[in-house]
């Protein structure tokens, strides 16, 4: 009798059959012919609805994890892993394992079951319908007794890119587009599970433009008429599925499984003695298991070669040419192995299971390949493991590029290398530097060797090329020549150092075998350029400053360099009623960012940068980044007031408002938040000056110790004229060299607003006003000898003069005299008039057009109610644009840069506000 459990399943897997084909098991193939002579009637075939849809999504990592989610067979698993089952055409989908990391490949599969035929074995008479030799036939073990119908549809979206990171970064927006379709069962829409009914898709994320270069192929049981380019055009492929069905075979569609069952039996059932005697031996789970591992070790191991030969690729140029060949060699030897293995395991596969060899032969050639065959993942591995240089010459490449994408661009093609970087093959040091006589030249000497030998070294070398070649670079008139000299891949080439260094040569001769280390100790214009670019000190620090301080640190340190300790006394020296040790911690960490565990003068600036007026956006940046020392994008409210407490203990200052600043910054929208990113952070500082400050080592020591400047200051109390160059200048403006002054109102300690200006000048004078702008931190100013008031109007005053300190122009410190034909508008007084409160706008001005009201009208300067002057400082002027100049108005031009003088602008922001008084 017909009995169930001896039946058994196969996939079609693109195959043809029909009701009566015989098949041999062990092979998992067709043996071409049909246990029936003729056709059967249509009696003998039952019919059934089966309905079934699923939906299968399979990132093509793993063969066989593919296998697996398609729910295929073990044994025909094992078939088509040993090749004794070619899979072509329309099945092609079962074997796109990917053989390499920057391959983006994602198989979207739509499974559906319409009907099924089973044969009826109980018919008594079917046994007339037998051909009579096909119980003979040794290559066959079982005929098909029933067939499923449907189909399966396969669309594989793939890309290749440059990195395997930009790979799973696309292969994760196609996993998030595409893992979770819904199918609707009934009207009812539920996720995807294996149901009947029709699939209903949906994909939400139609706009990512990573997703639109994608190559999308279909394969699987129904012809596409249309080209798919989009996501959403493979959507609407898979919604005509159902109804395209209805078209083919009858609306059954296409063979998807065979029940098959065993001509042994079906003799039995019928009587038929059969004189063959065909051995069938199922492979144990345990040797499945082995077997499959292998298979998947193979594809692990191809994976390995390649990523490399394309992690290769883009470096072909700057490795040694027979360091690329024998990872090729080494490819071509693999395949031909892997052919040999496979071919191995699949003969003795199909003799175990005809009987023709015993387990022990399978096994013994399993634990050969885990412990002797080149192709598994452990010798693989090994080999590249001994083969590392290739590995260790491209982070070391790599390395050398990130310090200089910052000039070159973040490029997103990786494909290939600026080959002009290199130095060239053929030609000496000395030719190179003789030919290229007039340029400034710097060569970069690596080696393997060296970098293994002195990481340290390594890195400090590095970076320095990759901050010379930013500052060099982005001088577009300059003839700098940088070059790197790989001695892997130039190894006769003489002149070779004994670790990396960097050449300098200037008009044909060396300058310096190592500067680097030169740099430590000496300062170029160069580097003074650098510290004052990255540091964004334009404003707040000139480069005789600099230079003034480096002659001090070189005194104190000899090396160049500095420990953290030595950092921790540095900073004692300017903040001596402080304790510095927590807050040098912090910004030791961030600066040291090779982990030398030194600082070299350079880096010691960065921190200096930190404590004079500057940049308020690059000071909170680099606060930041203390704050979030781990690396992270954000930091905690414990992190704020970790590094809030280091501040107030460097200033030796009260820490008891620490908590209530965190509090307000970590608050948004009336909700306390656990985290905040930089944006936010520097966002929150940047609209309340006082939280500022308490982040930043400002204002506690105004002029750093280190400038060598007279024991008299003239310029008392302030912060802004920390350079004596600055005071000595004013004091000539004014006529004598002498004078000292003493501040009588700071903006950012006493307030922005007329109120605070007037309440702290009002009947003082002479008075020499500072003013710093937050755009590129500029000083400028004016100089009145009148006496301040809150009576509104012009006043004259013929010995008034604006100035300026630092502008966007490099111009040196100029005075811009009174025009004595307009002296009348000279200064003028904000207070209330028949004008109102619009005064009241206004700390004070310097020269107009008087008091005329077209001068407030909408029309003349964009904003309603501001004042057409040469200088005019607004209320709550650290907040908003309305304070202007209209240089030259009653005030001599003698640049003739107009109102773009002071900041390069006709409205600005103001950092900060100092008035002096004589003293």
């Amino acid at each position: 009798m017909y009995d169930d459990s001896e039946k058994i399943t196969r996939q079609a897997i693109g195959r043809l059959g029909d009701i009566g084909s015989l098949y041999d098991v062990r092979t998992d193939k067709f043996e071409g012919r049909n246990l029936f002579n003729r056709q059967l009637p249509s009696s003998y075939i039952k019919p059934e609805d089966c309905a079934f849809s699923t939906y299968i999504y399979d990132e093509n990592e793993s063969q066989k994890d593919t296998f697996n989610k398609l729910n295929i067979d073990g044994s025909l698993k094992l078939s088509l892993m040993a090749g004794l089952l070619k899979v072509e055409g329309s099945a092609k989908y079962l074997q796109q394992t990917k053989t390499d990391s920057r391959t983006v490949r994602v198989t979207h599969i739509l499974h559906m079951k319409t009907k099924s035929e089973r044969l009826q074995i109980s018919m008594a008479d079917l046994c007339d319908y037998f051909t009579s030799d096909a119980f003979e036939i040794s290559n066959a073990t079982h005929c098909v007794t029933g067939i499923t119908w449907g189909a399966n549809v396969a669309a594989t979206f793939e890309q290749t890119l440059s990195t395997a990171e930009a790979a799973k970064e696309v292969q994760g927006l196609l996993s998030a587009a595409l893992n979770t379709p819904k199918i609707e069962v009934g009207g009812v829409t539920k996720p995807s599970e294996e149901q009947g009914g029709s699939v209903k898709l949906e994909y939400n994320d139609r706009n990512n433009s990573k997703l639109r270069s994608l190559q999308i192929s279909f394969s699987g049981d129904m012809l596409i008429q249309d080209i798919p380019k989009t996501i959403d055009d493979v959507l609407r492929i898979f919604k005509t599925v159902p109804s395209e069905l209805k078209n083919i075979n009858d609306g059954k569609g296409k063979q998807l499984e065979y029940e098959l069952y065993p001509l042994k039996h079906m003799a039995q059932t019928f009587k038929y003695q059969m004189t063959i005697q065909r051995v069938i031996n199922n492979v144990s789970l345990q040797l499945t298991n082995r077997l499959e591992d292998i298979y998947e070790q193979i594809i692990r191991g191809k994976r390995m070669i390649n990523d490399f030969l394309n992690e290769v690729s883009p470096w072909k140029d700057w490795l040694p040419s027979d360091w690329i060949e024998a990872i090729v060699v080494k490819q071509s030897e693999l395949n031909h192995i892997q052919t040999d293995t496979m071919r191995q395991l699949s003969t003795v596969l199909e003799q175990l299971r005809r009987g023709e060899c015993e387990d022990a032969q399978l096994t013994e050639l399993l634990t050969d390949f885990e412990r002797n065959n080149p192709c598994s993942v452990l010798s693989v591995r090994k080999y590249l493991k001994a083969n590392s240089r290739n590995e260790i010459k491209i982070d070391s490449l790599n390395e050398i590029y990130e310090h200089l994408k910052a000039v070159k661009g973040d490029y997103t093609d990786t494909t290939h290398h600026d080959v002009s970087l290199l130095f060239p093959k053929g030609k000496t040091i000395d030719q190179f530097i003789n030919q290229h006589h007039k340029n400034e030249i710097y060569l970069l000497h690596i080696t393997n060797e060296w970098k293994e030998n002195d990481s340290q070294n390594w890195y400090k070398q590095i970076r320095t090329f990759g901050s010379i070649y930013k500052n060099q670079l982005s001088n577009a008139t300059n003839q700098t020549i940088f070059r790197i000299i790989d001695h892997d891949l130039i190894p006769d080439l003489t002149g070779k150092p004994e670790k990396c260094v960097i050449y300098h040569a200037h008009l044909g001769k060396i300058t310096s075998f190592d500067y680097y280390r030169s740099s430590l100790v000496t300062l170029t214009p160069v580097q003074i350029r650098a510290i004052r670019s990255e540091n964004k000190l334009t404003g707040a620090m000139t480069s005789k400053n600099i230079e003034t301080l480096h002659t001090n640190f070189i005194a104190a340190h000899p090396s160049g360099e500095i420990d953290e300790n030595e950092f921790i006394n540095e900073f004692q020296k300017r903040f001596p009623k402080g304790d510095p040790k927590q807050y040098c911690n912090y910004a030791f960490k961030v600066l040291d960012k090779n982990q030398s565990g030194t600082l070299s003068f350079d880096e010691y600036m960065t921190a200096l940068s930190l404590t004079v007026p500057g940049d308020i956006e690059h000071q909170l940046t680099l606060t930041f980044q203390m704050c979030a020392s781990s690396g992270h994008e954000y930091v905690s409210s414990e992190d704020l007031l970790q590094i809030l407490e280091a501040v107030a203990e460097l200033k030796g200052i009260d820490v008891s408002s620490t908590s209530f600043m965190v509090k307000t910054i970590m608050k948004f929208n009336d909700r306390q938040v656990e985290k905040i990113t930089k944006e936010k952070f520097i966002d929150r500082l940047k609209a309340n000056h006082d939280m500022c400050l308490g982040f930043l080592p400002l204002y506690v020591v105004p002029i750093p110790p280190s400038i060598d400047i007279d024991t008299q200051t003239l310029f008392v109390g302030g912060t802004l004229l920390f350079d004596k160059q600055h005071q000595l200048k004013l004091n000539e403006f004014y006529g004598n060299r002498n004078q000292t002054w003493e501040l009588v109102y700071k903006a950012t300690d006493h307030g922005f607003s007329t109120e605070k200006f007037h309440g702290r000048c009002d009947g003082q004078g002479p008075t020499m006003i500072v003013i710093q702008s937050k755009e590129g931190n500029y000083l400028f100013g004016a100089f009145t000898q009148l006496i301040w008031s809150r009576t509104r109007g012009f006043r004259q005053d013929v010995n008034a003069f604006l100035f300026t300190l630092t502008n966007p122009h490099d111009l040196p410190p100029t005075k811009f005299s009174i025009d004595k034909s307009k002296s009348n508008n000279a200064v003028y007084h904000s207070g209330a008039g028949y004008l109102g409160e619009i005064y009241n706008t206004y700390l004070f001005g310097f020269g107009g057009d008087g008091l005329d009201w077209t001068n407030f009208m909408d029309g003349y300067d964009s904003v309603w109610g501001i004042r057409r002057g040469d200088l005019f400082i607004a209320n709550g002027c650290n907040e908003n644009k309305y304070s202007n100049t209209r240089f030259p108005c009653s005030y001599v031009d003698s640049t003739g840069l107009s109102d773009k003088t002071f900041t390069g602008t006709t409205s600005f922001t103001v950092n900060d506000i100092e008035a002096y008084i004589l003293k």
